[in-house]
């Protein structure tokens, strides 16, 4: 009975021993807590000095340059790539693109129809061209016309027709060259069908095309019909890169328009060439109206130039007079039935046929190719 009073008096050792390691854990927590807290302060005040240090010299930095102490070379942004050293006279701002301005310059990168527009979306055809490189006044964008100022009025083109530069001037080098092997030296003898003599030779110009595998020369039809309406009795050929003469002796004639065909008879694998698609020289015929003020470049065999090469006259569309361009390019005896050549687009654009001469200039005529070929 006694030890079990004993018992009941005193705490048991254990948890004696558990009770004084509790107090301990309690009490060295709270410390390193309080000495964790002075630190993370101590550093956050640290930042702060460093922080309001900086900002002293950002300042000073500014203070010195804007007079003059700084060596700005240090500073990229205060150099001008163009000038030199510069110092900023007030802040840097960020500025956005701005719209297309309204009046600016524009230039037509290929020949083009202008349009009228009606509505929100009609539109129709002026029957008006513009040329390529023609410098025009923009006025605004739309989808996916673009209005343009022309001759003090207003008109609508495709907007991928209209570039900020004006392109590039065509080689005339590089055209004549293309066009030269097949412009041709025409020669016809006339001869009276009983005795054969020889009555009438005329001379001029064509050009050499493949028509559903028939060789055959576009020319004047002056050049195969005399003035009694007689075909020719032979017509020789020659071409400025070849030593063969061709011969040709069926002849057709455009009816009232001043356009004859040569059927050539004895075509070899060079003129079979130079006419096929594969050719440098296989190009384009014109397939819209010239503006005024076009270039034009005339190639031939004039009687007052080259008999065994071409010769060159360069001018420009000065006007229309129904089936015909009017042209300041001089067209002479023997250059007629040649080929005609709408610079711009390096096509061609007909055939040269006359000359109108007045009392001091002349002014040729060229038969538009659209014509002969029945669209217009």
């Amino acid at each position: 009975m006694k030890e079990k009073n004993n018992q009941k008096g005193f705490i048991q050792v254990p948890l004696l021993i558990t009770i004084i390691a509790a107090v301990l854990a309690i009490g060295g927590g709270s410390y390193f807590g309080v000495k964790q807290y002075k630190n993370y302060q101590a550093g956050q005040n640290e930042k702060d000095k460093q922080a309001q240090e900086l900002s002293a010299k950002q300042q000073q930095t500014v203070d010195d340059t804007q007079s003059g102490k700084l060596n700005t070379d240090a500073f990229g942004d205060f150099i001008s790539p163009k000038i030199g050293k510069t110092t900023p006279t007030q802040e840097p701002t960020i500025t956005t693109p701005s719209l297309k301005p309204a009046s600016s310059i524009r230039y037509i990168k290929d020949t083009t129809d202008l349009y009228t527009i009606t509505g929100e979306r009609a539109y129709a055809d002026t029957g008006k061209d513009i040329s390529r490189g023609t410098q025009i006044k923009f006025i605004s964008e739309g989808d996916p016309f673009s209005k343009i100022e022309v001759n003090n009025q207003e008109f609508w083109v495709f907007d991928h027709d209209l570039v900020l530069t004006a392109p590039p001037a065509q080689n005339l080098s590089a055209i004549i060259k293309q066009w030269r092997p097949i412009v041709a030296y025409v020669e016809c003898d006339f001869r009276d069908l009983n005795t054969h003599e020889l009555y009438s030779q005329v001379r001029g110009s064509g050009v050499v095309f493949d028509f559903d595998s028939q060789i055959t020369v576009v020319t004047n039809r002056h050049i195969i019909a005399d003035k009694n309406n007689y075909q020719p009795f032979i017509c020789r050929v020659k071409l400025p890169d070849s030593s063969d003469t061709f011969t040709g002796q069926k002849f057709t004639g455009g009816g009232p328009l001043d356009v004859g065909f040569i059927d050539i008879n004895n075509p070899n694998v060079y003129i079979k060439y130079i006419t096929s698609a594969s050719s440098p020289s296989y190009l384009p015929q014109c397939t819209t109206k010239p503006s005024l003020g076009e270039s034009v470049l005339i190639l031939g065999y004039p009687s007052i130039g080259s008999q065994t090469d071409i010769t060159v006259t360069e001018g420009m569309i000065s006007g229309y007079d129904g089936d015909y361009y009017i042209t300041s390019a001089k067209i002479d005896k023997g250059n007629s039935g040649g080929a005609a050549i709408l610079v711009n687009d390096n096509c061609y654009l007909g055939i040269p046929s006359a000359s109108v001469v007045g009392q001091i200039e002349s002014l040729g005529r060229i038969l538009d190719v659209r014509v002969m070929r029945g669209e217009r």
